[in-house]
């Protein structure tokens, strides 16, 4: 009789342990899962439809960016997300540099400008198209990247990557595979 009691006692003991981590496991959890998710900031995004920023540097060249609609992180207040851009950077003895594209990230700290997602770039009568430009209005330079498409009067190039000096308006244009050339088309 005392072995068939001591079988019970943990039998039972045993269904207890299993409730007992089942309940830990399944119900327990869910509440410490929702006390961090309540723990967690909450991000506050501002939109502003209809903005432009102006920029004017010391030797007097200008760039002015304007956006269909801007999203501004309250923890990241520098950054602004910017949806239909126009870009037009007014060099002060030259033609203007006009950009376009469907996103972009602007630093109103640095000017530094990220474009990208159907970017274009018009240079009378130079015109460029690509996946991202890069512009660093502080080192007056610009960088295209990915899936170039550039067209001079009657020709076409291809390329990974164009570089211009906005000071000098040098520009570099190369592969990023060694391997590979830049694809030079001529019309007549």
């Amino acid at each position: 009789m005392q072995a068939k009691t001591l079988v019970q006692i943990l039998f039972f003991l045993l269904i207890v342990l299993i409730s007992y981590l089942f309940i830990k496991t399944y119900f327990l959890k869910k509440d410490e899962i929702n006390k961090k998710v309540s723990k967690i900031e909450k991000i506050e995004i501002n939109t502003i439809e209809g903005i432009s920023y102006k920029h004017r540097d010391l030797n007097g060249n200008e760039y002015n960016l304007k956006a269909m609609l801007t999203e501004v992180d309250s923890h990241r207040p520098d950054l602004t997300i910017m949806k239909t851009v126009k870009a037009v950077i007014t060099l002060k003895h030259g033609m203007p540099i006009i950009i376009y594209s469907k996103n972009a990230h602007y630093n109103k700290k640095t000017q530094y400008t990220h474009f990208f997602g159907n970017t274009k770039m018009n240079y009378d009568p130079h015109f460029i198209k690509s996946d991202n430009i890069k512009l660093d209005f502080k080192k007056q330079l610009i960088t295209i990247l990915d899936n170039i498409t550039y067209n001079y009067l009657k020709t076409t190039m291809e390329a990974d990557k164009i570089e211009i000096n906005l000071i000098n308006k040098n520009a570099k244009i190369f592969m990023l595979n060694k391997d590979d050339q830049v694809k030079i088309e001529n019309r007549k």
